[in-house]
């Protein structure tokens, strides 16, 4: 298997359960789910249940943002279940610096033929790659996205905008 190929939608998937850990690590103090092992599994596995109920009603009530977030839930919660299991090998510490900035993809959909990055809720980036096909915008603004939130590219770039 080539390792360093990431298939885009495996890569979005990604960065949404990101986001979503972000948002909750403010609310439960990190990574501490690094902590757990297999006493812990049973535990965690309710956790993705209750996750997973929350998905389903929020699909029933036609909630797509609730959907959305249920999504990153539930399978941040399926991770941390394969890593108390032993199924993954995280290191500890791997959470984000508090005031690491946040990066996040507006796709070009349907007529758009450009995707925003943003940078802390702001637009940082517009693609402009000479394509009207959408998804090759959207598969270029996800990888920049990665790119740039490499903490020392963040770093040089928050110099840049007059944040650092």
């Amino acid at each position: 298997m080539n390792e360093t190929f990431i298939r885009p939608g495996v890569m979005a998937f990604a960065l949404l359960m990101e986001r979503e850990m972000r948002i909750n690590d403010a609310k439960r103090g990190g990574d501490g789910w690094l902590r757990c092992g297999p006493a812990d599994v049973e535990r965690l596995a309710q956790g993705v249940a209750r996750d997973a109920g929350k998905l389903l009603d929020a699909a029933r009530q036609g909630d797509f943002a609730k959907v959305e977030e249920q999504v990153a839930d539930t399978a941040n919660m399926l991770m941390m279940v394969a890593h108390a299991a032993g199924c993954l090998r995280v290191a500890a510490g791997s959470t984000p610096p508090v005031g690491a900035a946040t990066y996040e993809v507006v796709p070009a959909e349907g007529h758009i033929d450009a995707a925003l990055v943003n940078r802390n809720g702001k637009g940082l980036l517009v693609t402009n790659i000479g394509s009207d096909h959408p998804e090759r915008h959207n598969q270029l603004a996800r990888a920049l996205a990665v790119v740039l939130a490499r903490p020392d590219v963040d770093a040089a770039l928050a110099v840049l905008i007059g944040e650092g």
